[in-house]
């Protein structure tokens, strides 16, 4: 990730990636170009991690 971002707004992100679609937010937030390239990239990553784990979670309800 890039260096100047402290943890707790990673993790922050991480907590609520699904709150607004990856790549709008941080493009328009980002003071610097790279910045915004990373966080679309570090958000597109978490959130197809994210509706992964939860297909899985919703097939475990169903079965059970």
């Amino acid at each position: 990730f890039s260096s100047k971002k402290p943890s707790s707004e990673i993790a922050r992100r991480l907590e609520f990636p699904m709150v607004r679609p990856a790549g709008i937010e941080p493009a328009l937030s980002a003071p610097e170009g790279d910045t915004g390239i990373i966080d679309v990239i570090f958000l597109s990553i978490t959130n197809l991690y994210k509706s992964l784990f939860y297909k899985d979670l919703m097939r475990l309800c169903v079965l059970s």
